[in-house]
């Protein structure tokens, strides 16, 4: 079984029957960060950049904030992806 590992900042992608989430709640047992299990998630199943930044972006809906920090965060989001997607 691949390391992914469970709920804290996390969503649930579906790649084609595959589920998952990504978070590090756990860093101390796991000895892992937030981006190298994002690595190892598109490394694992063959995630795009476009499937990372939804993965990213989406997570902002399972932080423990208020709307208010969640609509910064989004707009932070947007503003940084057009400089994240430069060709």
């Amino acid at each position: 079984m691949h390391r992914i590992v469970s709920v804290f900042v996390a969503r649930v992608v579906t790649v084609s029957t595959w589920h998952f989430v990504t978070q590090t709640d756990d860093k101390g047992v796991f000895a892992t960060s937030l981006s190298r299990e994002y690595a190892v998630a598109a490394e694992t199943f063959n995630l795009t950049r476009e499937n990372l930044w939804d993965l990213s972006y989406d997570s902002i809906n399972y932080i423990f904030a208020d709307d208010t920090v969640k609509d910064q965060l989004r707009a932070a989001w947007n503003h940084l992806k057009s400089d994240c997607f430069k060709s």
